[in-house]
């Protein structure tokens, strides 16, 4: 059966077919009632995948965010020591060496949570550790700085910490031995000093170091004495008679 051009329903059977109208309004209600269950079909089809993308969308945890666009970019600009919370008495679990690149986020009590740099996650979860804010620095020092600031800075080990705060007012004190096989410098005693006080331990009041030598009785008389507040280095004594019957006497 042959289809005839209509102007105004496009195409319509032959004449043979318009002898019966009753027939052609059928097919005409057919077309009709297909066109509107197709639009209804397409309707449920785009709906699930609506909830679908909406529910692809919550997958990740709440308090993340999949960029590379979040957090701060800091250099720490002497070595500084990761902590496994915010606190200078919790475990160290790595350090940062001067210079080093990091990612900080989460800043809270004065103390960042630490990334690697293309770490895409903003999750705290996915953290380093911690460290104490002020020991980064939005800047990368000089390549000159740095090798002039670790030269100065002695190797050490930290033999005792003792916290003799009172009267509501927080104080600490390290004794240290510093890795010499010659007499240390001023300098180089009070930038030791000064890193050991960076790291970590800038929120005492008062904050105090006895540097002591190889060989020294480490319950007697300190060779060096540097004492902190929150602002810096207050006081740096050096005690000449703490060497008698050392092999440090001179």
């Amino acid at each position: 059966m042959a289809l005839k051009k209509s102007n105004k329903y496009g195409y319509e059977v032959t004449t043979r077919a318009k002898e019966y109208p009753n027939c052609y309004a059928t097919i005409k209600a057919n077309l009709h009632c297909t066109g509107v269950l197709g639009f209804a079909i397409l309707t449920v089809i785009l709906g699930v995948i609506g909830t679908d993308v909406k529910t692809y969308s919550q997958e990740l945890p709440r308090g993340t965010h999949a960029s590379s666009s979040w957090g701060l970019i800091r250099y720490v600009h002497s070595n500084a020591n990761v902590r496994s919370s915010r606190s200078s008495e919790s475990n160290i679990v790595g350090q940062l060496k001067t210079g080093q690149k990091i990612k900080a986020d989460f800043l809270k009590a004065n103390w960042y949570a630490i990334f690697k740099v293309d770490e895409a996650v903003r999750s705290e979860k996915n953290a380093i550790g911690y460290v104490y804010a002020p020991l980064l620095k939005p800047n990368s020092p000089s390549k000159t700085k740095i090798a002039k600031r670790v030269s100065d800075i002695l190797k050490y080990k930290i033999l005792a910490k003792q916290d003799y705060s009172y009267s509501n007012t927080p104080r600490m004190k390290f004794t240290v031995i510093l890795d010499v096989d010659k007499l240390p410098s001023e300098k180089q005693m009070k930038k030791t000093a000064e890193h050991i006080w960076r790291n970590g331990n800038k929120g005492w009041k008062e904050f105090t170091v006895f540097c002591f030598l190889p060989g020294m009785d480490t319950k007697w008389m300190a060779y060096g004495t540097a004492t902190f507040t929150p602002k810096g280095l207050k006081d740096f004594r050096i005690m000449e008679t703490a060497l008698f019957g050392t092999k440090w006497q001179k």
